[in-house]
């Protein structure tokens, strides 16, 4: 056995813990509007004080809002998961978090039919892009957002 077996262990097993107690970056917080297509398209998500967000996807119809979609990023156990409840689903389509950065988050779910990757890149504190598409990559449509609140 190598002698600096225990070193390493240990130091990946403090690096593994590291990663699964970390919390969701708040970034993501705020109300957020596409321009293109007409009509506007918005998210928008709240960081709660359990440190998991909660939010939506909607279009401004009238003097309200259509809600399009009812949008979650929980954690359960030691992973995150983004959980989407399009209007027409009864219950939310869950995607893992399996990779994040300091301004970026992956989710991915290969057993839905589409999407089954969502990218969420800050590019600036006022640019949002989204990205879904295949594992694979195909099907790749980008959303680009601006920060209105």
């Amino acid at each position: 056995m190598n002698k600096h077996f225990p070193f390493i262990f240990i130091f990946f097993l403090t690096a593994f813990s590291t990663i699964l107690s970390q919390e969701l970056p708040a970034w993501l917080e705020g109300t957020w509007m596409q321009l293109q297509p007409r009509p506007a398209l918005y998210e928008e998500w709240e960081f709660n004080e359990c440190g998991e967000y909660t939010g939506s996807a909607w279009t401004a119809a009238g003097e309200g809002k259509k809600i399009s979609e009812y949008l979650k990023i929980v954690k359960m156990g030691d992973t995150f998961y983004y959980l989407a409840k399009p209007e027409e689903n009864e219950i939310p389509v869950a995607f893992e978090l399996v990779r994040w950065e300091e301004y970026y988050m992956v989710f991915e779910n290969g057993a839905h039919d589409y999407p089954q990757r969502i990218i969420y890149k800050l590019e600036s504190q006022q640019k949002l892009t989204a990205t879904i598409s295949k594992l694979d990559g195909s099907r790749k449509l980008t959303f680009s957002f601006t920060r209105v609140d």
